[in-house]
């Protein structure tokens, strides 16, 4: 585990006693104005049609850390491509169908639901 510095200076010494560890082969993403989430779980019954998600873990997330995630795991998986070789393509993120989804669902700010 990395020890990083916060914009503080602080370096932060992380605590694993407690930690809780799950095995997820299903995610999902919400969001509102303020955060946005990460739903972490597994596949349970499935039919051709519907997949029954198992919510294990949903983080919250305040956008500024959504985007120092997105930078911390893009620097991981270089680092990991590069030791282990390329990743399998079958797990690949439909983009466009995530896009519609999410343009499907926006979230009205207050300031904005008058207009």
């Amino acid at each position: 585990m990395t020890k990083p510095k916060l914009s503080s200076g602080q370096t932060v010494i992380w605590n694993e006693e407690k930690q809780a560890v799950y095995y997820s082969n299903l995610m999902g993403i919400s969001m509102t104005p303020f955060d946005l989430s990460i739903l972490f779980g597994q596949i349970g019954n499935a039919s051709e049609t519907e997949i029954q998600g198992l919510v294990l873990a949903k983080v919250m997330l305040s956008p500024e850390q959504v985007q120092n995630l997105i930078k911390l795991l893009s620097i991981a998986l270089a680092k990991y491509v590069e030791g282990n070789g390329q990743l399998r393509s079958g797990g690949a993120l439909n983009e466009e169908a995530f896009v519609k989804e999410i343009e499907g669902n926006k979230v009205v700010r207050v300031e904005d639901a008058g207009k």
